[in-house]
Parts: C-alpha cells; structure tokens; sequence
C-alpha cells in the first residue's frame, strides 16, 4: 500500500510514517521542514517536497492538523482517493459550536 502522510508542523504524524514503512510504501510532507533549523525525521523516512504530486500515486492520504488543505483534500474526497484528516464540513462545525 502506498501513503501518503501530510502535515503542517511535526503533529505527530512521524510516528506513524516510521511504524507504516515496516510494511508500506511510505512518503511524509512536512511544510515546515527545514534542514538544519526543524530537521524533524530526518533520514528516517522519505520526504515528499510537494504531496500535490503524489495524491495519485497514494493508496490512502493521512493529513495531521484540521486547517491547511483543508479544500484540496475535499476535492480528492470527492473523487473517491481516501483521505483521513480534516474537511470543511467539520471545519465548519468547529466554528459555529
């Protein structure tokens, strides 16, 4: 199985990526990544720059946070690719509580 792991901020998602490459093709978007001053998971598990470019290549897509890409997993979604993390609908919900 292909992932695709996806977040904003070292969440908690490094973790998982380690324990899913034991058995799993497995790729981690870190948009704060920066090599010497948030060197998170570094050589460790394989970085995807742009996870846009490899929402196709992923049998399933796992975003950390509930805000960034909120819209373009929705879009995904709607295409069936199956994604596990945040949509508008519940980004929604969570601020009209």
């Amino acid at each position: 199985m292909n992932v695709l792991l996806i977040e904003d901020a070292a969440d908690g998602l490094l973790d998982l990526a380690l324990r899913a490459q034991e058995n799993h093709n497995v790729l981690y978007h870190l948009s704060k990544f920066d090599r010497w001053k948030h060197p998170t998971g570094m050589g460790l598990v394989e970085r995807s720059a742009d996870w846009r470019q490899h929402a196709r290549w992923a049998d399933i897509i796992i975003c950390g946070g509930n805000g960034k890409w909120v819209r373009e997993l929705d879009v995904l979604r709607k295409e069936g690719r199956p994604v596990i993390g945040g949509c508008q609908e519940v980004a929604n919900l969570e601020l009209d509580r």
